[in-house]
């Protein structure tokens, strides 16, 4: 079905694409994981173990390997990307865990996309949805990417969670960006995901 909004056509989202979406928000709300790594997520990172959802993240660092200065005095950095698989879990019991589990049911191949980008013309699903899409998806619902992130990190600082278990649960490798958190405040509300309208 197209629908008309502000002089543009879009078509009004599937059943699929709700569950998507839902998931997704879901995913970077309760692990707080960057974008990029929640987006490469496929179906056998996740795995329900007793009462609690085990997801492995796939961290890309990258690595310095040396300082090198050119002809105009500017230094340029030679770096090494680096994979780091870092695995989070939760209780299935979460408030929001429904809707990845529902994800993660949904992707019928084992190695497949958890957050495919759905093809409308041919409804094929073999890529991931790419960051750009994903920042598309949070301008349409009025929330900025790294939203759901630093509502966690908040949550956590003001939970007193010490800083060296911070640093590790979001792969930071400066104190900084921890007590950075614990002085911003703010961030998503609990009951934004049950409240938005698909």
């Amino acid at each position: 079905m197209t629908l008309v909004a502000g002089g543009k056509a879009y078509q009004k989202p599937t059943p699929d694409r709700v569950r998507r979406d839902l998931a997704l928000f879901a995913t970077s709300y309760v692990f707080g994981q960057r974008p990029s790594e929640t987006l490469r997520l496929r179906k056998d990172d996740c795995i329900i173990v007793g009462p609690k959802i085990r997801i492995r993240f796939t961290i890309q660092k990258h690595e310095l390997i040396k300082m090198l200065h050119d002809e105009a005095g500017k230094r340029q950095l030679l770096l090494n990307p680096v994979q780091l698989k870092s695995t989070k879990s939760k209780n299935i019991n979460h408030k929001h865990v429904n809707y990845i589990i529902s994800q993660i049911k949904s992707v019928k191949k084992r190695d497949g996309f958890l957050f495919p980008a759905i093809n409308p013309l041919t409804k094929s699903c073999s890529k991931p949805l790419n960051v750009r899409s994903f920042y598309w998806l949070c301008n349409k619902y009025g929330v900025y990417p790294y939203l759901f992130r630093e509502t966690l990190a908040t949550k956590m600082s003001e939970g007193g969670v010490p800083v060296p278990t911070m640093m590790r649960h979001f792969n930071w490798s400066r104190a900084e960006r921890a007590e950075h958190y614990s002085r911003k405040g703010g961030g998503v509300e609990e009951e934004w995901l049950s409240d938005q309208e698909f």
